[in-house]
């Protein structure tokens, strides 16, 4: 299956964004859409270096991974985020 062209957008920005500065994003891997969803899914690190921890707050490590699903319909309809882990 091949991307839409918003889907096609939002792979673009990302790219840009993490070409601007990659200590703060990195786009680790990207899956193309799959027949039954059709959402192109992104995984990145993001930095959180520097993010206060406040008692009660989420336990952020010095990189996150995310996953980043973009629907076919992207921009008129927003991503969604999602981590692959359990932590929080």
């Amino acid at each position: 299956m091949t991307l839409s062209s918003g889907q096609r957008q939002a792979l673009r920005q990302t790219r840009a964004v993490a070409a601007a500065d990659p200590d703060a994003l990195e786009l680790l891997t990207f899956d193309e859409p799959k027949e039954r969803d059709r959402s192109l899914v992104l995984e990145v690190s993001v930095s959180c270096r520097g993010f206060e921890h406040r008692e009660g707050g989420l336990p952020l490590r010095d990189r996150e991974r995310l996953l980043i699903v973009v629907p076919p319909d992207f921009p008129f309809r927003k991503p969604e985020l999602y981590t692959p882990h359990r932590r929080w």
